[in-house]
């Protein structure tokens, strides 16, 4: 890797900007390729939302991104669901991995559930990568049954089986936010 290493410092998390995009997906193909070590390697091979994607969250105000040293560590895009918010999508520049990145902006997304009156965070993950369910029960989240499954929660297994993927070690968390 050719110029100046990652930078220093906490993140720090902001919307994110239609100007982030080209960041995001860099980020997201990165992520993608991690999963060629792991037990779903054909989930490497989706690629990654194009940039436009995401500025197009970012202009929704869907998108938060968090920024070491002035450069993107990782993002998280988002969506309202009845009683809570979905975690669509969540990556981490590898480069900016184990420091806080995740849970910086996992932190603000419950901050922002809260000041919309929801009561949770959702989202799905595969169950057996150490680098997604283990760190998302380490961020406050527990498997959600099933039957209890929100909609978005079953709309993201269906993108997956429309694509081609084995959906079957995939699950759902709930976090559920304390009180303001």
């Amino acid at each position: 890797m050719s110029g100046p290493g990652p930078g220093r410092g906490a993140p720090r998390v902001e919307a994110g900007r239609r100007a982030d995009g080209a960041d995001c997906a860099r980020i997201e193909h990165a992520c993608a390729r991690m999963f060629l070590d792991s037990p779903h390697p054909e989930a490497a091979a989706e690629g990654p939302a194009p940039a436009a994607a995401f500025a197009d969250c970012a202009e929704a105000g869907r998108l938060l991104v968090a920024r070491i040293g002035g450069r993107v560590a990782g993002f998280l895009v988002w969506e309202v669901e009845r009683d809570s918010l979905h975690v669509c999508e969540l990556d981490v520049d590898p480069a900016f991995q184990r420091r806080g990145v995740a849970r910086a902006l996992i932190a603000a997304l419950a901050r922002r559930a809260r000041a919309m009156d929801r009561a949770a965070l959702t989202l799905t993950t595969y169950a057996d990568v150490p680098w997604n369910a283990p760190v998302y029960a380490r961020l406050g989240f527990a498997p959600i049954p099933p039957e209890e499954w929100t909609p978005e929660c079953r709309a993201d297994l269906a993108a997956l089986r429309r694509a081609g993927l084995d959906a079957s070690a995939r699950i759902a968390m709930r976090r559920d936010l304390e009180a303001r």
